[in-house]
């Protein structure tokens, strides 16, 4: 009996310690779920608080791509009215203060004014001083035009052209040694020859922009490649793309609109009542920017202010399609 009960006893001792131990160990992974539920709770207040966060970081985002497609479709619009308004211009200047007409023999004239092209035998004999002053204002006037045209596009000519509005105009070859060729008849027809046929080359360098004409295209027609390139690209209806920029840092390319984008832009610019932008494209709202001027958008007679003009060497790398 005596060892029974001792057996006993000592049984209940080892339970209570077991017990006292399972407790201990119970206690203790309580007390590590509780202190695993704290962090979790804290977790997901952080969560609840990154989550409203990101959804007021959201809306500010959405807003920003609204006011970002807003804006895409202000410059579109803005594009389009600059472009639109550009070909107006050349348009005008074209048909009423340079206009190029051809008669029955091939010969080709600017303002009335009869330019023989460059291989014609007039050049190549003394025949040319009875036609200088004829064709010193031809030239003058389709330097001037190209002028106009590449201020328009930003295009730098390779070859810069000296003029003030008068009858000594004068072409730069830089690569020359001698690099200043006059571009109206002198005694010196060797000269004049060659500042002609880098006036071709610039005419040729705003075609080979615009891929108009093809490697068969003869650059010694000064007068037929020029009304060729305002008729084809400025005027003509049935070409409704804008006119290309090229500045001097390019970062991205310009976006592709259809076809149908000149005229649709056309046919909102008759309603005037309805969009307020078009406006912008009249002659009258650009004469009252006062800034206009001030900017120097576009010099018809541009002033250099040291004695040789500055090196405008950039060619443009646009490769055909």
């Amino acid at each position: 009996m005596i060892r029974e009960r001792e057996s006993r006893q000592l049984h209940i001792e080892n339970l209570k310690k077991y017990l006292y131990f399972q407790t201990y160990i119970y206690q203790q992974r309580l007390n590590a779920n509780q202190q695993k539920q704290k962090n979790i709770e804290e977790r997901k207040k952080q969560l609840n608080h990154n989550l409203s966060q990101l959804i007021v970081e959201q809306e500010v985002i959405n807003l920003y791509n609204n006011n970002l497609n807003q804006s895409k479709s202000t410059l579109h619009t803005l594009t389009q009215i600059i472009s639109y308004r550009q070909k107006e211009i050349i348009n005008e200047i074209y048909h009423y203060i340079y206009p190029i007409d051809n008669d029955n023999q091939n010969e080709y004239y600017i303002a009335n004014i009869k330019l023989p092209q460059a291989d014609s035998k007039i050049y190549q004999s003394g025949l040319y001083r009875e036609h200088d002053h004829e064709i010193a204002a031809a030239v003058g006037y389709c330097s001037h035009l190209l002028l106009i045209i590449s201020q328009l596009i930003q295009l730098p000519l390779r070859f810069p052209i000296d003029y003030h509005g008068t009858s000594a105009i004068k072409i730069y070859d830089y690569s020359l040694e001698i690099n200043e060729f006059p571009l109206y008849p002198t005694t010196n027809l060797s000269a004049f020859r060659y500042g002609f046929y880098l006036l071709n080359r610039n005419i040729g360098q705003i075609m080979y922009h615009y891929h108009i004409g093809d490697r068969n295209t003869d650059f010694r027609n000064t007068l037929e490649n020029l009304k060729e390139l305002i008729e084809q690209y400025f005027i003509n209806s049935t070409n409704n793309n804008q006119i290309q920029h090229y500045p001097a840092l390019q970062t991205m390319k310009s976006t592709n609109y259809n076809n149908n984008d000149d005229e649709d832009f056309i046919g909102k610019k008759q309603n005037a009542n309805v969009s307020s932008l078009s406006s912008f494209s009249s002659t009258s709202s650009l004469n009252e920017n006062n800034d206009y001027d001030q900017h120097g958008d576009m010099e018809l007679f541009p002033q250099i202010k040291t004695n040789k003009p500055r090196l405008a060497m950039q060619i443009s790398q646009q490769q055909y399609d």
